[in-house]
């Protein structure tokens, strides 16, 4: 007499379930993963022009700098002691224009170097994905918590991830948005004081 309605021994479904849900979390992860992936090749991207617009700016500044420093010089003793204000006006201008070429110079080298500066520390509970709360952690310790973490647990601790750097290759691409700008204006200014350095030489 048979005792089940099935001719052959069916297979657990748990096991099934799991490679299922295995499957679905692997996928899941690497979705997640690609996202970091993404942003960490835009801050690299920012970073790559952050150092390219520094290099620039280090070549560039001593090209129109020296040339316009021997000008401001020139103008200063060329004006007497004794000169009217309409006498003053041109010597003022062109020590402005310096002046706002060494400001601007120095604003772009600003941005550039709040672009490449790494921010070690976050706001809020300490995770275990963050390379900067991993170090502050003995290994057996972070190791542990790690190993601990249930899927959904992880899953948040890389979507914290995935938004904190999205984050920071925001702030560094309006840093380096800044950085082109003023270094336009940099340029524009000494090309300017350049010009002038060759009519008063």
């Amino acid at each position: 007499m048979r005792l089940w309605p099935w001719t052959r021994q069916p297979k657990p479904m748990h096991a099934n379930q799991n490679a299922v849900q295995a499957h679905q979390d692997y996928e899941q992860y690497d979705a997640y993963s690609q996202l970091l992936n993404r942003n960490g090749q835009w801050i690299g991207v920012a970073d790559t022009k952050a150092g390219a617009i520094l290099a620039f700016l280090v070549v560039a500044f001593p090209v129109f700098a020296a040339p316009a420093f021997s000008v401001v010089r020139k103008v200063i003793k060329a004006v007497p002691h004794n000169a009217t204000f309409w006498e003053h006006l041109p010597a003022a201008g062109i020590i402005a224009l310096f002046a706002l070429f060494l400001i601007a110079a120095l604003v772009t080298l600003l941005r550039v170097l709040m672009t490449l500066t790494p921010r070690l520390t976050r706001q809020g509970k300490p995770g275990l994905i963050f390379f900067g709360d991993i170090t502050c952690q003995e290994y057996n310790q972070w190791l542990q918590r790690i190993l601990a973490l249930d899927p959904q647990m992880l899953a948040h601790q890389i979507l914290e991830q995935v938004y904190i750097t999205a984050c920071i290759a925001d702030r560094k691409h309006k840093y380096v948005r800044q950085a082109i700008r003023v270094l336009i204006v940099t340029i524009l200014l000494g090309f300017a004081l350049y010009v002038l350095s060759q009519l008063m030489s």
